[in-house]
């Protein structure tokens, strides 16, 4: 069981790179190549972070603070989630300007 435990996580990883991935190169196709290293870097550094405090956390609580230390972290990617969602159309909504002639320019 742990085998295909650690299958199945090790999958969902690799699925989760290509379409955060995809989605920087979409956005930005000409500058994919400098997107990708900053999305990597940042990657590693959280990856670091993340182990450091959850060994820390295991040496300490045991895997009662690792579950808690887990939820506390999803609950936190939530809540910037949900701040994004709503204050993040407002300002791309404001960057935009509507050209007669139906295109749209960056500024104001």
């Amino acid at each position: 069981m742990l085998l295909i435990g650690v299958f199945l996580l090790d999958l969902a990883v690799q699925a989760v790179h290509v379409t955060n991935l995809s989605v920087v190169v979409r956005l930005h196709p000409h500058k994919s190549g400098r997107l990708i290293g900053g999305y990597m870097i940042f990657y590693s550094i959280g990856s670091a972070l993340g182990a450091i405090t959850a060994t820390a956390t295991y040496a300490r609580y045991g895997w009662s603070g690792i579950t808690i230390l887990g939820a506390a972290f999803s609950g936190i990617a939530l809540v910037v989630w949900i701040v994004s969602q709503l204050f993040g159309e407002r300002r791309s909504n404001d960057r935009l300007v509507d050209c007669t002639h139906g295109q749209q320019l960056w500024g104001r």
